[in-house]
């Protein structure tokens, strides 16, 4: 189900990113891309900022228009085998309409900078969508035993 949200009112995307491989997944080199994903032209974004990995290691995820791009800070920067990191965005519309984050335009290590056995899983696995509306829609509840409005 999409959801819906008032136009103005904040909203977040989850990206969950996980390393179901047997090996850790290493970024040998400072700046190297972890998570890129193109979002939907019109809604504004706000920088997700540092995002913890694993062994103390972290990446920076900032926007350069639509686009967001998570990048290694420092080298050696690790995604351990079984685990999991999230980045959520939080995203704002005045504009009314649905927007889709395609699963087609988000790669993790897009360079192919982690030495693995099978570089052809890397693309994100599902589309995600939100609906914003004009604020001004009201829904009125009815009672169903009569057909009355509430008061």
């Amino acid at each position: 189900m999409i959801p819906f949200v008032p136009a103005g009112q904040d909203w977040t995307w989850r990206l969950a990113v996980a390393n179901n491989g047997t090996d850790n997944a290493v970024f040998p080199s400072d700046g190297d891309t972890v998570l890129r994903d193109t979002f939907p032209n019109g809604p504004g974004y706000t920088d997700p900022g540092v995002v913890a990995l694993d062994g103390g290691t972290s990446m920076n995820c900032t926007f350069t228009g639509d686009q967001l791009n998570c990048l290694t800070v420092g080298a050696n920067a690790t995604i351990n085998s079984g685990s999991t990191f999230t980045v959520n965005v939080t995203s704002n519309s005045a504009a009314v309409g649905t927007f889709n984050n395609e699963a087609a335009d988000c790669t993790v290590d897009t360079g192919s900078q982690v030495d693995e056995g099978n570089e052809g899983n890397n693309n994100c696995d599902a589309d995600d969508s939100v609906t914003v509306y004009d604020g001004s829609i009201l829904i009125n509840e009815v009672d169903s035993s009569d057909g009355a409005s509430p008061d």
